[in-house]
């Protein structure tokens, strides 16, 4: 077993716990100090340990106080570079050695965000946050990253006072001394390199539940907010134990991050990360929660060997969430989040489609020689849940409950493939399920075929039909041109079915006219909404338009937000149209600055821009 996006030789010697002592600097935007990394001999006469890197600076490395030979081979852009420790002496299999490691990472580390108090929402003290998935962690340390390397970690946190340290470890304690704070924390849970995680700044926390609390800046009104919108989190963990079996982590914390964060949410175990943008005042988003949670056993606690398998983690999470979220507000609802996420991945085909990038499109992907970051998208989210829904419906909901318990339980703190997957499916059905059902299912077509899914599920519609009625009369008014246009309500509506609604104006054969898009938006207001996913849905529409007095609104909707899910596809659309390929292109080079790196890298490539 080898892993395309990692140079490190975890089959022959195993990283098994790093011990990280990091002093930051925040006046040079330096992370910097030493990492103890332990390994493990896998096979007899093991004498080198492959390590992952990029633009670290290494100042020593010793085995006690003896200093150990390495050598650091040629970097690439995406993958860094491998860094070769030959070891004194050849270990026998099970033997382990503990290398010390002196360095810093540079000022521009793809995992490090650093913000100065300007960019942050309180405006007083800086901020630091670290996003490792898929393979940053490489660049804060030296590291065996892939996640088939699992190992456990402590760490050493110095920062300058007020500001507060946490990381998706237990915290074991905390000390002052001549204004600098020092905090501390242990993950006993073997976890792979892209989950460790740190966050620092002038933070502030509510307890939400008996296993969680959440945590912002110092803000209290954002405090309360967020404490407001979360505050089902318990329900949703105590669901997913219902799904997939006990949580096993100890507690389940929340930090809400600045804009700049690229994603909805990441699953760091025991401190979940997420965007300010979940923020509506009326939980309608905090359903990305549930997926979050999710991860505890998909993902976290049972982990896909290699990137090439995404859809092990990410698949099996959004089957797991529609699970809670079909216990939280009934299955009707989960059904139309399912819809929702079907439109998404036509979009994503759509657009691998016209990049001539359909291989992208497999569950099982080849990633030889790609960036990770570049193959992301909705496909093995949506895809993957495609195909557990189908095999569920194949086999019956309580057989395919049984089987997901079975399969956590087996494969806890394990890394699994497809064939692991298919092999436990087909020995646990065998004998309870009719043969001719197992041998109906085409694993390849699923696994290995380019495109939209081989079997197109049905779901309840019961809810969309109302949204696709609505958006029917309005792309019906708009062909007409006649200059009257609904005024139905949505009040009372579920926040999805607005979303529906407006997905399904996005997809109509003609955009609408731009008399249309101001009558839409002077009868609901999207482009003042407090819920994003409305309001960038509403700008995807009047861009397409190329309806110019919406222009001002979504760029700086653009430019407030971090999130990828936004950003990316409002720049694409922007570039695309008349009215916005200049602006995109000026407002990207301007404001390229806010954004994490992960999302300006991938930006730059949507735009063409060096």
């Amino acid at each position: 077993m080898s892993d395309p996006s990692s140079y490190s030789n975890f089959t022959t010697m195993r990283v098994t716990h790093y011990a990280l002592d990091w002093t930051l600097d925040f006046q040079e935007q330096v992370l910097g100090g030493s990492v103890a990394i332990t390994a493990e001999a896998q096979v007899e006469g093991a004498d080198v340990l492959v390590l992952d890197s990029r633009d670290l600076e290494i100042s020593s490395m010793a085995i006690g106080e003896v200093s150990v030979e390495y050598t650091v081979g040629s970097s690439d852009p995406a993958f860094g570079a491998p860094i070769t420790v030959t070891l004194p002496n050849k270990l026998a299999k099970g033997d382990s050695v503990v290398i010390n490691v002196a360095y810093k990472a540079s000022k521009t580390a793809s995992a490090v965000q650093w913000l100065s108090p300007l960019q942050t929402t309180g405006k007083k003290h800086p901020f630091l946050f670290t996003q490792a998935q898929a393979i940053h962690a490489r660049s804060f340390a030296p590291c065996q990253d892939s996640p088939s390397a699992k190992a456990t970690y402590t760490s050493v946190i110095d920062v300058p006072a007020p500001l507060t340290a946490i990381m998706s470890a237990l915290s074991t304690g905390s000390t002052e001394k001549d204004g600098r704070r020092k905090f501390t924390f242990e993950q006993k849970i073997p976890i792979p390199s892209y989950l460790i995680a740190l966050a620092v700044g002038d933070l502030a926390s509510k307890k939400i539940g008996p296993r969680s609390a959440v945590w912002t800046e110092n803000i209290p009104e954002l405090l309360e907010a967020s404490a407001l919108d979360f505050s089902e989190t318990e329900k949703f963990i105590s669901l997913g134990e219902e799904v997939c079996g006990d949580y096993i982590w100890g507690k389940y914390d929340l930090l809400v991050l600045p804009n700049s964060f690229p994603y909805g949410g990441m699953e760091n175990p025991t401190l979940t990360f997420v965007t300010p943008a979940l923020l509506t005042g009326d939980k309608a988003n905090a359903d990305v929660v549930a997926h979050e949670i999710a991860h505890s056993w998909s993902g976290n606690l049972v982990t896909n060997n290699d990137w090439e398998s995404f859809w092990l983690n990410e698949g099996f999470t959004m089957f797991i969430e529609r699970k809670i979220i079909s216990g939280i507000h009934g299955k009707d609802v989960a059904h139309l989040n399912m819809i929702l996420g079907y439109t998404d991945l036509q979009e994503d085909v759509k657009l691998f489609e016209d990049q001539k990038k359909m291989p992208l499109t497999k569950l099982s992907v080849d990633l030889k020689g790609v960036d990770p970051d570049d193959a992301f998208s909705t496909v093995p989210y949506e895809k993957g849940f495609n195909f557990l829904f189908y095999l569920e419906s194949v086999v019956g909901e309580e057989l395919f409950g049984q089987l997901l318990k079975e399969w956590f339980a087996e494969n806890a703190q394990k890394n699994v493939s497809s064939a692991d997957w298919k092999n436990k499916f087909i020995s646990f059905m065998t004998g309870k399920v009719e043969e001719e059902k197992l041998a109906a299912i085409d694993w390849e077509a699923w696994l290995t075929h380019e495109g939209m899914p081989p079997v197109k599920n049905v779901f309840d519609q019961s809810l969309e039909v109302a949204s696709t009625t609505l958006a029917n009369e309005w792309v019906s008014a708009s062909e007409k041109n006649e200059g009257t246009f609904p005024t139905t309500s949505v009040d009372g509506w579920k926040s999805l079915q607005i979303q529906v609604f407006l997905d399904r104006l996005r997809e109509a054969k003609e955009p609408l006219t731009k008399e249309a898009v101001a009558a839409l938006d002077s009868v609901y207001s999207f482009s003042s909404s407090s819920n994003m996913e409305m309001k960038f849905r509403f700008f995807l529409i009047a861009i397409r338009s190329e309806y110019a007095p919406a222009l001002d609104a979504a760029v700086a909707f653009v430019t407030s937000i971090g999130r990828m899910k936004y950003v990316r596809p409002l720049y694409r659309a922007l570039f695309a149209s008349e009215i916005g390929k200049a602006v995109a292109v000026e407002t990207f080079k301007e404001k390229r600055g806010v954004y994490h790196s992960i999302c300006s890298n991938m930006v730059a490539k949507d735009l063409n821009v060096a």
